[in-house]
């Protein structure tokens, strides 16, 4: 890369992509019927999608697939966690039949109109049509997709968010309860909440009990972790300052930062 414009500021830049915290799944809807009841779907719907695939297609391979139901910028991060489920079309073509569903299923997906959400929507319908799986693609403008997860009226959506000082603050986002009692993905099991409401407490931020709800995550797979974000990062050598950071569109120091021929 290379920069142009007024860059006397500086002595030495050198750009490159970084996790900008930014994570990237997919959500069950647990108080359904159809993937709420039935761990064989909610796996197979898992092992059918690529995120490598996803990153490529989308990020020109710019990101990093989640290998577990944790944040790797959170402080009680634990790099010894593991997620099961990795993509395997065939396991997932099994997994499917032990579902019940041998010979396919419809599901709805509900995911934001705009930009790079519609796309990976698409990307997706993609993978599990391979496998047996019809995707009906609901899609919602950005500005209510809060309000239409808190309806129900889905089976599947893409979840996101920014990077979390700790566990309990991205766990919270999953989790804790909302207003109907419920968390926003309608989890109904109370032994969750249970868990989650111990870790929650004053106190509670154990080891023990921070194991606990991740062990109880990667058993249940009432979500699927699938990348992080990279962005485009111009930085000072000299004094370590960012100078430019892609997501924010933001470049104080320097002029314009363009790709070499």
């Amino acid at each position: 890369m290379s920069i142009s414009g007024q860059a006397d500021a500086v002595d030495a830049i050198h750009c490159d992509y970084v996790s900008n915290g930014t994570y990237n799944g997919l959500g069950f809807n647990m108080n359904n019927d159809l993937v709420g009841n039935n761990l064989a779907l909610r796996e197979a719907i898992c092992y059918a999608i690529d995120p490598q695939g996803l990153i490529d297609s989308v990020y020109s391979g710019h990101g990093t697939v989640m290998t577990n139901y944790g944040m790797p910028t959170a402080v009680d991060y634990d790099e010894s966690w593991t997620c099961p489920i990795s993509y395997d079309p065939e396991t997932a073509q099994a997994k499917l039949a032990e579902a019940g569903y041998a010979d396919g299923v419809t599901i709805t997906l509900l995911a934001n109109n705009v930009g790079e959400d519609a796309q990976i929507a698409e990307l997706i319908q993609g993978y599990l049509s391979m496998v047996g799986i019809t995707v009906e693609l609901d899609y919602v403008d950005p500005a209510t997709q809060t309000a239409r997860i808190a309806e129900g009226n889905w089976d599947i959506c893409l979840v996101g968010g920014m990077g979390v000082a700790d566990m309990f603050l991205f766990w919270g986002n999953l989790y804790a309860r909302q207003s109907n009692g419920m968390s926003m993905y309608f989890h109904n099991d109370e032994a969750l909440y249970d868990i989650y409401d111990n870790f929650a407490a004053a106190g509670g931020k154990t080891t023990e009990n921070l194991q606990a709800l991740y062990e109880y995550e990667s058993s249940h797979t009432t979500w699927f972790p699938m990348f992080n974000k990279q962005v485009l990062y111009a930085i000072d050598d000299q004094y370590g300052d960012i100078l430019y950071n892609e997501l924010y569109m933001s470049l104080p120091y320097v002029g314009t930062l363009t790709p070499n021929a």
